[in-house]
């Protein structure tokens, strides 16, 4: 767990405001990758998110999931094996993004059923885009 702003999963800092709406329940957790938002209860998304790493359709309806990991599924599951305090989940040895990026695909797509429900790498390739830092 951790946040920009009090590393301790309980902060953030959202470009809305301090909590911003539930947008929509139509992407399922159906499986490992998909990027999803943290959140207190119904309309409490803040700026944390996180990834799935495996199903997990008992999310459905109660965070947004907004994106699915295209490619470095391999890098999600070796953060996944990280142990952790079984009795709040939170890595036992600390982990922080310090790098990451956009890609703009090469062409619009629409992941098929299979990538959907897949653990694996989708095999959708573009460019990454340079990030401005927000804060």
């Amino acid at each position: 767990m951790g946040d920009i702003t009090t590393g301790t999963g309980s902060g953030g800092r959202s470009i809305y405001s301090t909590y911003f709406d539930d947008e929509n329940f139509i992407i399922s957790h159906k499986a490992a990758g998909y990027v999803s938002m943290a959140n207190h209860g119904a309309d409490s998304n803040g700026s944390q998110f996180f990834f799935t790493l495996g199903k997990a359709r008992w999310l459905d309806g109660k965070n947004v999931a907004f994106g699915k990991v295209v490619e470095g599924m391999d890098f999600l599951k070796k953060m996944g094996k990280v142990e952790a305090n079984p009795a709040n989940a939170i890595p036992l040895t600390p982990m922080k993004i310090l790098d990451c990026g956009i890609y703009k695909l090469d062409k619009p797509y629409d992941l098929p059923e299979k990538a959907l429900e897949s653990d694996e790498d989708t095999g959708a390739k573009g460019k990454q885009l340079p990030v401005e830092k927000a804060y």
